[in-house]
């Protein structure tokens, strides 16, 4: 057995690199931003094709980013917003929802305005990677 520590010229600025992408990966940073990205973008796009009435389900998106092992941006009704005609849209937006094609305001998020933004968030991830010198 042959023993001994080879070492290359840059090592240590790619393992340092290699760090920054790790972390920058965890969801604190560039990852973070990205989905932050995404899930604001379908957030303003699900209010803005939302059918109104009242206002109330239209005004009770809400979206939430959690950086955990599994980053993901969740974008949901709120369960304690009340419309002004004292309905819950947590219970009647899924209904709306149901109905399909112009109703569905989350399906069509994600059919008309998922993959731009999906580009979107990437883009905004990758520019906040580490970059060589």
């Amino acid at each position: 057995m042959i023993g001994g520590d080879v070492r290359h010229e840059g090592q240590e600025e790619l393992l340092q690199a290699i760090n920054e992408i790790v972390e920058q990966m965890r969801g604190q940073g560039s990852l973070g931003t990205g989905i932050s990205s995404v899930t604001r973008g379908a957030l303003a796009y699900a209010k803005e094709i939302t059918h109104v009435v009242t206002g109330g389900l239209q005004g009770a998106h809400r979206g939430t980013i959690e950086l955990t092992e599994q980053p993901r941006g969740i974008i949901f009704i709120d369960p304690s917003s009340i419309n002004p005609v004292g309905e819950r849209p947590y219970i009647y937006g899924p209904k709306e929802h149901g109905k399909g094609g112009d109703h569905a305001f989350y399906a069509r998020t994600v059919a008309e305005r998922g993959q731009e933004l999906v580009v979107r968030g990437v883009n905004e991830m990758i520019k906040g990677l580490p970059h060589g010198s």
